[in-house]
Parts: C-alpha cells; sequence; structure tokens
C-alpha cells in the first residue's frame, strides 16, 4: 500500500506475523520512528508505544517514545493522527 516507516537508531519496532497479510495493521515501538503511511479505513495503522495509542487516519509523523522519558511526542507533518 506504499506505507513506510523509518526507525531511528538502536530502535525497536514489534508486530504480529499476520502484519503482512492484510489484517490489523498494530505495531509496538520502542524509541522513535517516523512513518508515512497511507489511508486504509478497513484496515487502520495503530501504533501503541509507553502506554500510549496512536491511531492514524492516512498521514505523515514521527513518533518518540523514549524509555524514562515523562512524555511521549507525536509530531505531525502531513494529515492528522489520534492520540489517546
Amino acid at each position: 500500500d506504499h506505507s513506510a516507516g523509518t526507525l531511528n537508531n538502536q530502535r525497536r519496532l514489534f508486530y504480529s506475523s499476520n502484519f503482512p497479510q492484510g489484517y490489523a495493521r498494530e505495531v509496538v515501538l520502542e524509541g522513535e520512528a517516523y512513518f508515512d503511511i497511507a489511508h486504509d479505513a478497513a484496515h487502520p495503522f495503530v501504533i501503541h508505544t509507553q502506554g500510549v495509542t496512536v491511531q492514524v487516519l492516512g498521514t505523515a509523523f514521527n513518533v518518540e517514545a523514549f524509555t524514562g522519558q515523562p512524555a511521549v511526542v507525536v509530531t505531525v507533518t502531513r494529515g492528522r493522527v489520534r492520540v489517546s
């Protein structure tokens, strides 16, 4: 679907083995990553990190979620996300 993600140095991204088969596009992020995600209403892209959930609504954005830091920072460069 032309979605892309770039991990910052020494960061980790976990995902289900069903991910590439068109099921729920959910990942767990440790650290920082930049995502450019294609909109797909039937398969929303969701990031879980440090007790925060970011649901992508077709957008490009960066997530900073470092262990030990008091906040998760989401910077949107295009589109919208829902943070909860």
